[in-house]
């Protein structure tokens, strides 16, 4: 059977003022340093990039529609508003040291994409690499809402679609405001690819559930608290 967890032990799917701490985790919570978090367009077929310790995914469900477009544009503004693009961080900074959030793009070299044309970057979303994304985190047990987007991550890289190892989800599917979708991405940045700590060597359960439930009592976000998952099987 699936197993997530929000806010206690993986197998539970609780809330986050559920008492109690979680009963299993990966990683330590000692301090390993710290990372750059960093963003780039990437064909699906060049994700994950060589080097990369660990890496996230913005996963769309489908390129937008007119019903849809509004959300992806607000979801493409928060990546670019949040994270760094990698191609302007000094080359003293290793990639061992780097977080890379991507987002899958069919043209990454277009002069649009470089300018973060977020029209563009939308509609020219390369939904193999949002595809393949859902797909194994499905395989290690995850679940998703309907209409996405989703923040996918692994730690290390090679956990991908492994189903006894851990992935971490940020689903947006309740997200209707661009004040909503700013702080998926502000916590994807502070709280978790800012801190090595909670996925280093893996992720962390009960780092990420404090990293949560402190990060959404700060901004008063209840949203965030049932939109973030640990999973496995």
């Amino acid at each position: 059977m699936p197993q997530a967890t929000t806010g206690g032990a993986i197998g539970h799917l609780l809330p986050f003022d559920a008492g109690g701490g979680a009963s299993h985790s990966t990683g330590t919570l000692t301090d390993v340093g710290h990372l750059v978090p960093v963003r780039a367009y990437l064909r699906s077929a060049d994700i994950p990039p060589p080097s990369i310790g660990a890496y996230g995914v913005v996963a769309f469900r489908a390129r937008p529609t007119p019903a849809t477009r509004s959300r992806l544009l607000m979801a493409c503004t928060s990546f670019v508003a949040s994270i760094p693009p990698q191609a302007l961080i000094p080359s003293s900074v290793a990639v061992s040291d780097q977080m890379l959030t991507i987002w899958p793009l069919d043209n990454p070299a277009a002069a649009e994409a470089v300018k973060d044309d977020c029209n563009f970057a939308i509609d020219h979303y390369d939904l193999f690499g949002g595809d393949s994304a859902i797909a194994d985190a499905g395989k290690q047990g995850a679940t998703f809402g309907e209409e996405g987007p989703f923040l996918i991550g692994w730690s290390p890289s090679n956990t991908r679609g492994v189903p006894d190892k851990l992935v971490l989800v940020v689903d947006m599917s309740r997200y209707n405001s661009q004040d909503s979708f700013d702080h998926a991405f502000l916590f994807w940045k502070q709280k978790i690819v800012e801190d090595p700590a909670l996925w280093r060597s893996g992720f962390s359960v009960e780092g990420i559930r404090l990293a949560v439930r402190d990060f959404a009592d700060g901004y008063g976000d209840t949203i965030l608290k049932a939109a973030v998952s640990l999973w496995k099987k």
